[in-house]
């Protein structure tokens, strides 16, 4: 369930019945504001969120799509995504990665408009940079 942090308490108590009876796993994705709203963590009602808190079985911390650390090559997601538009240039994938700062969703955007500047060639490092000032991204 994306954005599961806009969720009030009793949607989430709805939910741990639904798992309680269905012994079906439940995926929670959300903002950091997600785990405070699991445990109750910074609230007045602090116990009554230990049943929910109790059933987290496992927390996994997502970074955002990444593309290299001091060591190199860090994750292939960015590397992925861009190859599925077609760009398969170091400089282009950086510049994608600077913009986006590893966020999906624009870089995503950033690549779609950067086709559509393309249009129906193969993009370049050009096209990324128009597609980031027509997305206000750099």
């Amino acid at each position: 369930i994306d954005e599961s942090e806009h969720l009030p308490f009793r949607a989430l108590e709805c939910l741990r019945r639904i798992y309680d009876f269905s012994n079906t796993a439940l995926i929670l994705v959300g903002t950091r504001k997600l785990k405070n709203n699991l445990t109750g963590i910074g609230r007045n009602d602090y116990n009554e969120y230990g049943q929910l808190s109790s059933r987290i079985g496992a927390k996994w911390e997502l970074k955002g799509l990444c593309y290299q650390n001091k060591e190199g090559l860090k994750d292939e997601d960015l590397k992925t995504l861009c190859k599925h538009f077609d760009v398969e240039d170091k400089k282009a994938i950086d510049l994608v990665f600077n913009l986006a700062r590893g966020n999906f969703r624009k870089s995503e955007k950033l690549l779609k408009r950067a086709c559509e500047f393309a249009d129906g060639k193969a993009v370049e490092l050009k096209h990324i940079e128009a597609a980031a000032s027509f997305l206000m991204l750099g």
